[in-house]
């Protein structure tokens, strides 16, 4: 039987790690403790939570900027080469290194008086200041992941509608090991692999193959199980979600879950764990594991009209 799942929660991540990808080396890569700060005036368009997860990610960036530098386009050492790259994306910023996790955060708000079109407006404005650990980054594979609307890869989306489907692309340049996380704001639900799999940690995939995954056509059963496929529904006007797409050539155990819940409306509601326990794992894999990789991707939920 095909399951559905259903996801009502804010989570207003827009995180992008479209990391590179390489076998654990033999030297180590660095790890520092670092400090970086950003401020943005909150815009119109834009909730206060989702200006404080964006300027988090700015702060971020310049943390792992003090640690290890930004990518600079002329460097020869940082071109993509055999699939993999020496950078890692974060939003549109490329950087010499990969945050591993939070150590501590701190938000602070104020208002100022500013200049507009028709006279003075009072603007809103967030500074975050963070510290966290950092490590120096390594060739890592050059992944292609997406979130889709229709299960092709001609129909790449990010906004979607409360009610319709999802569906994700993924290739990769060198075989390893595949699973799928989405962050709902207050807990992680384990999308990949499949329910009926629960016993694997990841799923193994094949260099330079197209996946599209919860699409259940029977083209797109990669792994000859029943494929979950994934409804969005959202009480809310404006909804979003983060999806955490994680890679390795090398085999990655999964972390300790609770099982999968039915809720009031009767949708399946996947295992799952509190962010904490899962930024605590994430951040042993990166450690552990100088291949690994977290590609988070955000999608918004629009309520229908």
């Amino acid at each position: 039987m095909t399951m559905i799942f259903t996801f009502r929660y804010l989570a207003n991540v827009f995180l992008i790690f479209i990391l590179g990808m390489g076998s654990l080396s033999a030297q180590k890569a660095k790890i520092k403790t670092s400090t970086g700060t950003a401020q943005i005036r909150v815009e119109e368009n834009r909730t206060k939570e989702e200006a404080r997860r964006k300027v988090e990610q700015l702060a971020i960036i310049d943390a792992i900027t003090n640690a290890f530098g930004q990518y600079v386009e002329q460097e020869s050492n940082l071109t993509v080469q055999s699939g993999k790259s020496r950078f890692n994306i974060i939003g549109t910023t490329k950087v010499k290194g990969e945050w591993v996790e939070t150590l501590d955060k701190t938000f602070a708000e104020d208002s100022r008086d500013e200049k507009g079109q028709y006279g003075i407006v009072k603007t809103q404005w967030i500074t975050c200041n963070i510290k966290g650990r950092v490590k120096e980054a390594t060739p890592k594979a050059n992944i292609e992941t997406f979130t889709l609307s229709y299960p092709n890869r001609a129909s790449k989306s990010v906004i979607f509608n409360s009610g319709d489907n999802l569906f994700l692309y993924f290739k990769s340049p060198v075989n390893g090991f595949l699973s799928v996380y989405l962050d709902d704001g207050k807990n992680i639900y384990k999308l990949l692999p499949y329910h009926n799999m629960a016993s694997m940690s990841c799923m193994k995939v094949i260099a330079d193959k197209e996946y599209i995954l919860f699409s259940s056509a029977k083209k797109h059963n990669y792994f000859k199980n029943n494929v979950d496929e994934l409804e969005l529904f959202t009480p809310m006007e404006r909804e979003s979600n983060t999806l955490h797409i994680l890679f390795s050539e090398s085999n990655y155990y999964k972390p300790g879950l609770t099982n999968a819940k039915v809720n009031e409306d009767g949708y399946v509601l996947p295992k799952s764990l509190s962010r904490k326990q899962f930024e605590t794992w994430l951040a042993g894999n990166k450690t552990a594991l100088d291949d690994f990789i977290d590609a988070q991707l955000n999608i918004e939920i629009l309520q229908k009209e």
